[in-house]
């Protein structure tokens, strides 16, 4: 059985880099230009259910800035959930997959936490997309 995790990656990417105000990185560079957007951490689950055979992929993205409130990163994150979700800026539109079909889509989850150092912001956004195997 193919995982649909890699193919996630790579059209989360594809939609987000060069269309947010920040750059995106799959691996941080050593020391990077604040704010930006870092597609993290994937966890895949079975969802399948009578012989359909569903993944569920669960997409963390991590927005950091050393700006001086929330509002920055709040915005680059809704800018980032909606370049994901929506096409045209009306229409819901899925990732599109080689091997697999996406049946789901939605926002899961966010929270922002000031790290330890009292000035960089981080936002945690978790997002499902549901994959069906073609």
């Amino acid at each position: 059985m193919k995982k649909a995790e890699f193919e996630v990656q790579k059209a989360v990417y594809g939609r987000l880099n060069g269309n947010l105000v920040c750059p995106v990185y799959d691996a941080v560079p050593e020391n990077p230009k604040y704010p930006f957007l870092e597609i993290g951490e994937a966890i895949t689950t079975n969802g399948s259910y009578k012989g359909c055979n569903l993944q569920i992929v669960t997409v963390t993205f991590h927005t950091w800035d050393r700006w001086g409130s929330n509002a920055n990163i709040s915005e680059i994150n809704s800018d980032a959930v909606e370049r994901i979700t929506v096409s045209n800026d009306v229409t819901p539109s899925f990732l599109t997959l080689t091997n697999f079909t996406v049946v789901n889509q939605f926002e899961t989850g966010s929270t922002i936490i000031k790290d330890i150092d009292g000035q960089t912001r981080h936002l945690i956004q978790t997002m499902e997309i549901w994959c069906h195997q073609n």
